[in-house]
C-alpha cells in the first residue's frame, strides 16, 4: 500500500501531536512505518532480529529529534 493511502491523520498532524506529548501519536506513525523501515534495514543487514533492532533505533532517534523537523505541511520554497 502506498504511504500516501493510509486511513486516519497524516504524518503531518501526526508530528504535531507527538510535539505535543501525544504519545500515541508517534505511535500511529511507527505502526504505520515500520514494516517499510524493518524490511529496508532487512535488506541491508540480512538478519531480521537485527532489522528490528535498527527500525527501534531509526524511531528513537526519530523521537528525539521531532523538534528539529520543519513544518511538513509548508512546501519547500527555495530563497
Amino acid at each position: 500500500m502506498p504511504l500516501d493511502q493510509h486511513a486516519g491523520p497524516e504524518d503531518a498532524q501526526l508530528v504535531v501531536r507527538s510535539l505535543k506529548q501525544d504519545h500515541e501519536a508517534f505511535g500511529q506513525l511507527i505502526d504505520r512505518h515500520a514494516p517499510a523501515i524493518v524490511n529496508l534495514a532487512y535488506r541491508m543487514v540480512g538478519n531480521r532480529a537485527e532489522a528490528e533492532d535498527l527500525a527501534q533505533e531509526a524511531f528513537l532517534t526519530a523521537f528525539k529529534a521531532l523538534s528539529t523537523f520543519f513544518n511538513l505541511a509548508v512546501p519547500y520554497r527555495s530563497q
